[in-house]
């Protein structure tokens, strides 16, 4: 368990609260077939009292730092303008970036085994709900549901560092601001 997951879990908790829990656990896993295994986990968790799993008991409580928020609308953002550059270019241009830079340019989802990954990813399922980002849902579904396996949040920070300033010397100028072939690949390429 990383520090991310111990952000909400208590250390300790009182015997009634550990009973109240794990009752409301019990009912659960009679009521939800498909979490009832999660449910029976859970109780025996604060049942017996194990206290370094209490961070599985409330990890779905965590909260999402809003530093980190922000930052997954600067991620959302650079996908949602390289989306829209990508379809601006011609043909030759399009064909040669994504030969050699599929993957890079675009959304590939975050790591759902990671807490503070899996967590982004949850707020991305929020924010398209809530109509926001639409624009990527096909994206997001492409990447196995937004689930990418593996880590990608230090990759997706060293893109924002190359695509910010060149974003901003693009927005300078006014009007409908896109990225050439050569500032997409520059983008791609600093993912590593």
């Amino acid at each position: 368990m990383s520090d991310y997951d111990d952000l909400s879990a208590p250390t300790s908790l009182s015997p009634f609260e550990r009973q109240t829990l794990a009752l409301q656990h019990q009912i659960l896993s009679h009521l939800d077939e498909a979490e009832a295994d999660y449910h029976r986990r859970m109780q025996e968790v604060l049942t017996q009292g194990f206290t370094s799993e209490y961070g599985n008991v409330f990890s779905p409580y965590s909260e999402l730092p809003y530093d980190d928020c922000r930052l997954l609308h600067d991620i959302l953002d650079m996908f949602r303008v390289m989306k829209a550059s990508i379809g601006e270019l011609n043909e030759a241009e399009r064909d040669a970036l994504l030969a050699d830079h599929k993957y890079a340019l675009f959304f590939q989802g975050f790591d759902g085994n990671d807490a503070r990954e899996g967590k982004m990813a949850s707020y991305i399922d929020y924010l398209q709900a809530t109509d926001r980002w639409t624009d990527l849902t096909e994206d997001v579904k492409a990447a196995d549901g937004g689930n990418s396996h593996s880590l990608m949040l230090g990759r997706y920070q060293a893109m924002l560092g190359v695509f910010r300033p060149i974003w901003k010397e693009a927005v300078r100028g006014g009007g409908r601001a896109l990225l050439t072939a050569g500032q997409l690949r520059q983008i791609a390429e600093s993912r590593g």
